[in-house]
């Protein structure tokens, strides 16, 4: 059968069926991918699927299935109903090759195939992936994706044999639980240097200052999800029990990461770092205003000075969504160890834990070791964003009672501490997520603060 081929759908719908080979890891591999024509004349762009061949396949046994998703696609355009980056459809109960649930994707360019400009790949995932992406948002679940085909930024072909990576109803130990993740149309948030560079869309303006808002009134801290870095040359990766966050990239040099989230919290004094696979910001009163002015007049903020990661927010112009060329395809994706800033580092060495002190007996036996280190590191944190580094030498101890997986805490220092100083760290550190005991438990974290 003569590749490729020309399938006629509608008066306006055709799909072109091509053939071709391409390395896939250390071997190559061949597919199908159909290219449609027409859509464009319903106001859609242009689709691309594409579907790796297995060992047994027959290529002039074509799955007939796809040209049908492309008529049905056709039909939600002339009704009006057009799709985009990172937009999904539901493939009902039965789905396609098993796969109940298909993204939008910016197209990957095969050597050999027509111009793929602007076109749309579709990528199909599972129902429990779909699921997880609602909670954990689109670009984690690219991630994932991504590192288990070992394929940057993420894989456009399919396989009908790919598993679900996750389980139905999977709730992740992340901090994402603890914060609503809030979508914004278009951003994107990458790692350059020491700067995070958050770029937003003037259509996001009202819903941001709405957060920014209960930040400074009531305190209530938020996490917005990120879309596609399409200018990053790596992309943030972690998974549950991984100690620091990683990157993977195609074989380049790696220059700007992107990431799935980006949290915002107050706190006395402006602290930036890497968590998961986005990042953390307190910000102190100072550059929380600063940041409402530029959001509530759409200009560019410049660098928020803050120790660790620093902060730059710029707003897109026109054309800033406009669609992108297509990516050229790479068959090796590598990943690599994140070390956190120097700048950072030297910020985590100035608050230094000392000892863990049992009160109850045998206190630490009862809880889980790899989850009290996790928790020991989240009050560091909390600490690094809420002593300043003018701070004067002091032994500082926290007393944790933990009950029911609640946690109260008391806050002692070997000198006197500003009782509404006191008062805002307990109400900071109620926030931190405990580690789970198995039985009531109370110890004491003892810190040498700019020893």
């Amino acid at each position: 059968m003569p590749f490729p081929l020309k399938i006629n759908v509608s008066t306006s719908l055709i799909v072109d069926i091509h053939v071709h080979e391409f390395y896939l890891g250390d071997r190559v591999r061949q597919c199908w991918t159909y290219l449609t024509t027409g859509l464009v004349e319903c106001g859609q762009k242009e689709m691309s699927l594409s579907l790796l061949m297995e060992d047994d396949d027959d290529e002039d046994n074509y799955p007939k299935t796809p040209i049908k998703i492309f008529q049905l696609l056709e039909n939600y355009a002339q009704d009006g109903k057009v799709v985009d980056i990172a937009d999904a459809t539901r493939l009902g109960k039965t789905g396609l090759f098993g796969f109940t649930a298909l993204y939008y994707l910016p197209a990957i360019q095969f050597e050999g195939l027509p111009d793929c400009q602007n076109h749309l790949a579709l990528v199909l995932v599972h129902q429990a992936e779909y699921e997880f992406a609602k909670r954990y948002g689109f670009t984690r679940l690219l991630s994932r994706i991504g590192k288990f085909c070992s394929c940057f930024p993420y894989p456009t072909w399919n396989t009908r044999r790919r598993p679900s990576l996750f389980a139905p109803g999977l709730r992740e130990d992340s901090v994402l639980n603890d914060h609503n993740l809030i979508p914004l149309n278009g951003m994107q948030a990458e790692l350059v240097e020491d700067v995070v560079c958050l770029t937003l869309h003037t259509s996001d303006q009202h819903r941001l200052s709405q957060c920014l808002d209960k930040l400074a009134g009531e305190d209530k801290s938020f996490a917005l999800q990120t879309g596609l870095s399409q200018t990053a040359n790596a992309c943030l990766f972690w998974e549950p029990g991984q100690a620091n966050p990683g990157a993977y990239t195609a074989p380049d040099e790696v220059t700007r990461i992107g990431a799935a989230f980006i949290i915002f919290e107050v706190a006395e004094t402006s602290y930036g770092c890497l968590v998961e696979d986005g990042f953390l910001f307190s910000l102190s009163k100072q550059n929380l205003k600063m940041l409402t002015s530029c959001c509530e007049s759409r200009t560019d903020s410049g660098i928020l000075e803050s120790s660790g990661l620093r902060l730059s927010v710029q707003w897109g112009e026109e054309g800033f969504d406009a669609p992108q060329p297509a990516i050229a395809y790479h068959h090796l994706a590598g990943w690599t160890e994140l070390a956190t800033s120097a700048a950072s580092d030297a910020q985590v060495n100035r608050i230094e834990l000392k000892s863990i002190v049992d009160i109850s007996p045998d206190a630490r036996s009862k809880v889980n070791t790899r989850q009290l280190d996790r928790y020991v590191e989240d009050i560091q944190t909390f600490l690094l964003s809420s002593m300043s580094e003018e701070s004067e030498e002091l032994t500082l101890t926290i007393r944790v009672d933990i009950q029911n997986n609640f946690a109260t805490y008391e806050i002692n220092a070997d000198m006197d501490l500003n009782p509404d100083f006191r008062s805002y760290m307990v109400r900071g550190l109620a926030k931190v997520r405990p580690c789970a005991a198995s039985a009531p438990v109370i110890f004491d974290l003892v810190f040498a603060i700019n020893s």
